[in-house]
């Protein structure tokens, strides 16, 4: 996930970085009016500067969830039981058959 933001990082950088050359115009019609939209470059570019930055914020935010959370989703407790039915089992005090039908009964 680091990895992916440092990309939307560099990959936006690169983007505000090099509309500045594209739109150098010593006697155009101002800074502000005229073609584009001053150093930013034309609209489109304006706008892809703004969704990358958005989805770096976006993946940025999901990779601090995740590292919160440990990257595990988190499961419904199980029972008790179902411990001991399962050591039971494997000790061989019980039968398969047995097994699968007291692990019915406990689930549901």
């Amino acid at each position: 996930m680091r990895k992916s933001l440092l990309v939307a990082m560099i990959a936006a950088a690169a983007i505000a970085g090099g509309t500045a050359s594209v739109q150098a115009q010593p006697y155009g019609p101002g800074m502000m009016g005229g073609w584009g939209n001053g150093w930013y470059g034309f609209g489109i570019l304006h706008m892809a500067i703004w969704v990358a930055f958005l989805i770096a914020i976006i993946v940025g935010a999901v990779w601090l969830v995740r590292s919160v959370a440990g990257g595990q989703a988190v499961s419904p407790p199980r029972p008790a039981g179902l411990d001991v039915l399962e050591e039971r089992y494997a000790r061989g005090e019980i039968k398969q058959e047995e097994y699968l039908q007291k692990k019915r009964d406990m689930s549901g």
